[in-house]
């Protein structure tokens, strides 16, 4: 396994590979917040049979973030890796995706489905699910948001966070070196102070990442399912970023 830099459209993006001599193509897609170091216990095993590549997506890891302004990340990460594939003279592909990474995944499906040979998606109920599905998550999510807003005393927060949960050495040790550096490797493993073990990890630095690429807008799918519990998007995400001529 190697670890390369390539210039994908003045975007300066690192990728892992292995296994370049076999004819069929690989991309893994990491999930949120973290970067490719995640694949690491799968690349080289995966690479005794295919030619594997997993990048590091847009203000993930070593690749350059971009000035998003009112847009969702989403379809310039999409668009960023079909260039990324474009840019090594990848052709057809199997892709495989984790939570957002699946997201990221389907939509690379729904925009070059003539090129993907596979599609395999882990732990996503974002891109097949029916719209009362959908709803029912954001339901949900609004629901938990507006009863944790709506005590918002310290006392409550350490209640919340008596028995937080605990961030495996291996996520910490192949995640924080690329995305989070030595502050996010001192937050994981700063005790915290509602009575737990002094050691405990608290898996709150894997959200940092967010701050370079973050989630500024609803969907238009979003928009609608939502409707009934009155959320409001501030603005409806365009079409795919076109390629330059």
């Amino acid at each position: 396994m190697r670890a390369s830099f390539i210039d994908v459209g003045g975007i300066t993006t690192r990728y892992l590979h292995a296994g370049e001599d076999h004819g069929q193509a690989l991309l893994l897609i990491h999930g949120g917040g973290v970067a490719a170091d995640t694949w690491l216990c799968n690349i080289e095993p995966l690479g005794q049979e295919f030619a594997v590549y997993a990048p590091d997506n847009i203000g993930h890891g070593f690749t350059d973030a971009i000035e998003l302004g009112s847009d969702l990340p989403q379809p310039h990460t999409t668009r960023h890796l079909v260039d990324f594939l474009d840019t090594l003279g990848i052709d057809r592909f199997s892709v495989a995706g984790s939570s957002y990474g699946a997201l990221i995944a389907g939509l690379i499906y729904f925009e070059v489905p003539e090129r993907v040979e596979k599609l395999i998606l882990v732990g996503s109920s974002s891109v097949f699910d029916c719209d009362e599905k959908y709803g029912m998550a954001l339901q949900g999510a609004y629901d938990n948001a507006a009863k944790t807003m709506g005590i918002p005393d310290l006392a409550d927060c350490r209640r919340r966070m008596t028995t937080p949960r605990r961030c495996p050495r291996g996520f910490c040790s192949c995640s924080s070196p690329s995305t989070h550096g030595p502050t996010g490797r001192r937050s994981t493993s700063r005790p915290t102070a509602t009575g737990s073990r002094p050691r405990a990890r608290s898996a709150i630095a894997s959200t940092a990442g967010w701050k370079r690429s973050p989630c500024r807008r609803w969907s238009s799918r979003a928009s609608r399912t939502s409707a009934p519990i009155g959320a409001t998007p501030r603005s409806r995400p365009g079409a795919l970023p076109t390629r330059a001529a």
